[in-house]
């Protein structure tokens, strides 16, 4: 694994005490992390290489989603890892995120431990080592009945809070273009239990409207979630580290 302090961050945020928090929290983490405070301010600082950008939604002028779709045009950063920052109530943005190419994002206010995990998992993904987890991924996806086509975007929701009957709300959400594809269990870092799920969904609309009821329904709170575009690109921890929990 590659050290964090030799990775290069973009923080991307027009809220002076969210990027200083930011760049505090990625700093002592060893991160090596630059600031910028609007989308034409951001884009000059591609010019910097960073390894990934930490990219806010709501900005005054350029937004983020106008940023993203900058950073996907220019041919020198098209692969750019990209993680966008959301308010809790305006996660249902990643939905057009997701079909312009968003690698994730991160709610506000941040968990720590989901911001550093889902930022680490983005820089990390070696796709070529990755092979090995094909008929783990198909064998999970077997269990649920199927439902990930090729084409679909594989998205790893990191759950804050987790109602008990959490599960059976979710597979009933998991409609109209959103299958769920397993339930996981992860010990953090401080040895607390978290639930994480795996969904795929055909595009950002049908995602989008499965996060939006997912929220109203109150029964768990989002922190965090990764996106895959093949299930080959799924990090081994995703598939063996967690405990097959759905149904």
């Amino acid at each position: 694994m590659t050290p964090d302090k030799s990775r290069r961050i973009l923080v991307v945020d027009d809220e002076p005490d969210i990027v200083e928090m930011l760049q505090s929290l990625l700093e002592i983490e060893g991160f090596t992390v630059s600031a910028a405070t609007g989308g034409e301010q951001a884009l000059a600082a591609l010019a910097a290489q960073p390894d990934l950008v930490l990219l806010d939604i709501m900005m005054p002028g350029m937004d983020g989603h106008e940023v993203l779709a900058a950073i996907r045009r220019r041919p020198d950063t098209a692969a750019l890892p990209v993680l966008m920052v959301t308010a809790r109530n305006d996660v249902v943005d990643i939905g057009n995120a997701l079909d312009a190419g968003v690698n994730g994002f991160v709610v506000k206010p941040f968990e720590t431990e989901s911001l550093l995990r889902t930022l680490r998992a983005v820089l990390e993904r070696r796709p070529a080592e990755f092979y090995a987890n094909y008929e783990a991924v198909q064998g999970v996806t077997a269990r649920q009945g199927g439902g990930y086509q090729e084409g679909d975007r594989i998205i790893f929701l990191d759950l804050q809070e987790t109602d008990p009957g959490a599960d059976h709300i979710l597979g009933a959400l998991a409609k109209d273009g959103v299958h769920l594809m397993s339930i996981l269990q992860f010990d953090t870092e401080h040895g607390a239990r978290q639930s994480s799920v795996l969904v795929t969904a055909e595009d950002g609309l049908a995602f989008g409207a499965f996060l939006n009821a997912l929220l109203a329904s109150g029964s768990v709170s989002v922190a965090a979630c990764q996106i895959y575009k093949d299930p080959l690109d799924l990090p081994s921890d995703l598939i063996t580290g967690g405990q097959y929990s759905a149904d």
